[in-house]
């Protein structure tokens, strides 16, 4: 419930690390304690990590990969009966369908 109710306009993984620092700090290790700068370490990590994935996530994905795919996928559905059909026999048609449908 405590992610739920995060500020408006903080992501669920920001407010999660957030919180795990604010508890850190909380918990009341002495300054020079290894344990706790070790979990400050992996945090920091952590946070590291996230903004790295975000800037994966963020960069588009050039035309020519998606045009690439869709006639990759195309010719794949094109073939599949082909390869499929003498162990699926006409249950194939759907089969096709279906794969067609989920992708």
């Amino acid at each position: 419930t405590e992610i739920v109710e995060r500020p408006a306009g903080m992501n669920a993984p920001h407010f999660v690390l957030h919180r795990l620092r604010a508890k850190l700090e909380a918990m009341g290790f002495e300054f020079e304690d290894r344990r706790r700068i070790l979990m400050e370490f992996n945090i920091t990590r952590l946070i590291n990590d996230l903004g790295s994935c975000e800037n994966i996530f963020a960069t588009p994905i050039p035309l020519g990969y998606t045009k690439h795919t869709a006639r990759f996928l195309y010719l794949w559905l094109l073939l599949l009966p082909a390869a499929l059909s003498g162990a699926l026999g006409f249950g194939m048609v759907f089969a096709q369908q279906l794969l067609a449908f989920g992708l």
